[in-house]
């Protein structure tokens, strides 16, 4: 064959848009030799753009589409200690 496909692939999708807040803590003990933090944080995406890549014989292709609603949820710490 020519190694060409009649493959016919658009990009639809809408404006990605997020709201999102974090809260955290940090401490000091021990006289500065014990430090602590911890982090919690919430995003909520709406119309989140999503990627998808097809290979084939016509090449690789890389189309973008909406998922409605998605949640991201995340806690972050960590610990300094000077011996």
């Amino acid at each position: 064959g020519s190694g060409f496909s009649d493959v016919t692939i658009e990009d639809s999708y809408d404006k990605e848009t997020s709201t999102s807040y974090e809260i955290g803590w940090k401490g000091e003990f021990m006289e500065n030799r014990l430090r602590a933090e911890l982090a919690y944080y919430h995003t909520d995406v709406d119309d989140m753009q999503f990627f998808e890549f097809y290979v084939g014989p016509f090449g690789l292709l890389r189309v973008v589409s909406n998922i409605d609603e998605v949640s991201i949820d995340g806690v972050e710490g960590g610990v300094n200690w000077i011996a």
